[in-house]
């Protein structure tokens, strides 16, 4: 089962940042999903309102967490994520 772990300053990941579950550097995030402020604040790994940060599959596993299943989401295909992709 997923927990909702909420995170302190000192143990969120170091570097580049990156998801706060899995450890994955955001420079290797496949995509940005978005989400409404209300939802993300059920999920937000961080104590700080707005802070932290969660890969796509992170986000998407709290979200089945909390029984919410049917969420409208916004994909950021940006630059940055289509030249990753194509190995540039």
């Amino acid at each position: 089962m997923i927990t909702l772990r909420k995170y302190t300053e000192e143990e969120r990941p170091q570097g580049c940042g990156g998801c706060y579950d899995c450890k994955l550097p955001y420079n290797q995030f496949p995509c940005d999903l978005n989400i409404q402020d209300e939802l993300w604040e059920k999920i937000n790994p961080s104590f700080r309102r707005g802070g932290g940060l969660l890969c796509p599959n992170c986000i998407c596993k709290r979200l089945i967490a909390l029984g919410l299943t049917a969420v409208r989401v916004t994909v950021d295909l940006s630059e940055l994520f289509l030249k990753q992709k194509e190995g540039k």
